[in-house]
């Protein structure tokens, strides 16, 4: 009798030893064990080619990066640790003598403070501004593509351009907002001299500058939101707080 079901393990297993040649035997069972390794190879091949293939179009972004922000960072610790002349050239080495006299100066700690301060400020008052217009950016009536693009135009607007801008508007002597308070019989504000004035007028500046973007990218994702929500919702009695909380 001629067994041909010879590549099948489980007729393998069945089989006794002294029916098939040991070479046949040999042949069945090494038959899928190559094919496996085949694949997983053929699989590793394609996971190599598609990282190479990543890096490839990563390596501009990550040659900038390692250009303007890792060797900057890493010139910045050298420099720290060593004495400079007053052209900024390397004299002697101190190690963490600058550190310590850091964490030992009260400006350090004032820095941090008014640091977090105005974190907290440009942060919190940009999300809120920029959510609220958003939601009103995404009503659906006559002229609100107009709205849109009022709100949006601080993009096109650098960072240089928007400090000479407010620089001008806050002048003590000819700024706009002063000429304000003049007409309105009220005192002149140091907006750019005074500590406490100075932290606001950084922060409405750095506001106005991220107003935009903030408020297309918020106003995006709720134009990404199905009407059919907002409907079930009403259907279900849900109210304006209620559909923002749970859908929007």
């Amino acid at each position: 009798m001629i067994i041909t079901m010879k590549y099948n393990d489980s007729a393998l297993d069945e089989v006794s030893p002294m029916t098939l040649p040991t070479s046949e035997v040999r042949s069945a069972r090494t038959v899928p064990v190559s094919l496996a390794q085949g694949l997983l190879y053929g699989g590793r091949g394609r996971e190599i080619r598609n990282l190479l293939l990543a890096l490839g179009f990563l390596s501009p972004s990550l040659l900038v990066f390692l250009v303007f922000v890792f060797i900057p960072l890493l010139r910045s610790v050298q420099l720290s640790m060593h004495a400079t002349n007053p052209i900024g050239q390397m004299r002697d080495f101190v190690g963490l003598e600058q550190y310590q006299r850091l964490i030992t100066d009260p400006d350090f700690y004032n820095s941090i403070r008014v640091s977090v301060t105005f974190a907290f400020y440009a942060v919190s008052l940009t999300v809120l501004l920029s959510l609220g217009l958003a939601l009103l950016g995404n009503i659906r009536i006559r002229g609100i593509a107009v709205f849109r693009t009022i709100f949006s135009s601080t993009i096109a607007v650098s960072g240089a351009t928007a400090s000479l801008i407010f620089l001008l508007l806050f002048n003590l002597s000819i700024g706009i907002f002063n000429y304000i308070l003049d007409l309105l019989y009220l005192p002149r504000v140091p907006w750019l001299t005074d500590p406490v004035w100075a932290l606001f007028s950084v922060s409405m500046v750095t506001i106005w500058l991220a107003l935009g973007l903030n408020t297309i990218i918020m106003l995006a994702g709720m134009q990404g939101i199905p009407d059919e929500l907002y409907e079930a919702a009403r259907i279900d009695g849900a109210g304006f707080w209620e559909q923002f909380r749970h859908v929007t």
